[in-house]
């Protein structure tokens, strides 16, 4: 499975500065029939499970890939669950995030997801993309009329979380089924968005002159107590 860099962040001053990193997942990337459940992205792990059973891509993805902001490859039709699909009240995808190595679930923040195979019905509503955080908050994306295959996405977003699920709304297409299929997701490091930045070293010249300042503030005050 496929991870993208889109972001880096520029250094501040002549200190040591952090990169600020968003790395998408692209659910889309082929061959079919074979889908990575896992990776690493950001330093981290991450896992891809399924409820009630595994994900899988088993479908290719057909016509021209539709206008999107994640870079997708749109070579297979997405992320489903027994079929090609994520069914509404029955499946769910789930994208967990891991130290590197270890059990220990991170929380990182999900700025972007995108579904395919959301397609409207008679009545000028459509089938919809939910993702629900593990750290509180929901969000849902809704069929593109003018999208190809079905295509719809939701940036700008926040939600924090160590993992993300993602199910299908009630809505319905014309052929009265309710659901979708998961085609990527966007996420960054929880620090880099929410204002709680990694520390930054102070430079050794930085130290040298602050042990520098605090001997000559001890010498002053020996001076001045024998005056």
């Amino acid at each position: 499975m496929k991870t993208k860099s889109i972001l880096a962040a520029a250094a501040i001053c002549t200190l040591p500065f952090t990169t600020a990193q968003a790395a998408v997942i692209d659910f889309t990337e082929g061959p079919t029939g074979s889908p990575a459940l896992s990776g690493s992205i950001l330093g981290l792990d991450y896992v891809v499970t399924g409820s009630p059973s595994a994900p899988n891509n088993n479908e290719g993805f057909g016509g021209a890939a539709p206008t999107n902001s994640l870079g997708l490859d749109f070579v297979a039709d997405g992320f489903g669950v027994d079929n090609d699909e994520i069914t509404a009240t029955s499946d769910s995808i789930t994208v967990s995030f891991f130290e590197a190595g270890t059990n220990n679930l991170v929380e990182v923040v999900l700025q972007a997801f995108a579904f395919l195979d959301l397609f409207p019905n008679s009545n000028g509503s459509g089938e919809t993309g939910i993702v629900t955080a593990s750290g509180g908050g929901t969000d849902s994306v809704s069929f593109d009329a003018g999208a190809n295959g079905g295509y719809a996405e939701l940036t700008g977003l926040t939600l924090i979380g160590s993992s993300f699920v993602f199910t299908s709304g009630l809505t319905n297409d014309n052929a009265g089924q309710a659901d979708g299929a998961l085609a990527g997701i966007d996420v960054v490091l929880r620090p880099d968005i929410v204002g709680e930045p990694n520390p930054v070293p102070l430079p050794a010249a930085g130290w040298m002159l602050l042990a520098g300042v605090g001997g000559m503030t001890i010498v002053g005050r020996r001076r001045k107590s024998k005056e």
